[in-house]
Formats: C-alpha cells, structure tokens, sequence
C-alpha cells in the first residue's frame, strides 16, 4: 500500500474507506 501515497495518514484513510467498501 505505498503506490497509493507516501504518507502514513492518507494511507491510513484509504485503508479504512477500502475496509468499508470490500
């Protein structure tokens, strides 16, 4: 998960938006 974006807190609200969706 680090081709998303290379900040910690974006990623971490990707990560939870992707664990809604799935």
């Amino acid at each position: 998960m680090g081709a998303y974006s290379p900040a910690p807190v974006v990623t971490d609200e990707v990560h939870r938006r992707v664990m809604e969706q799935v």
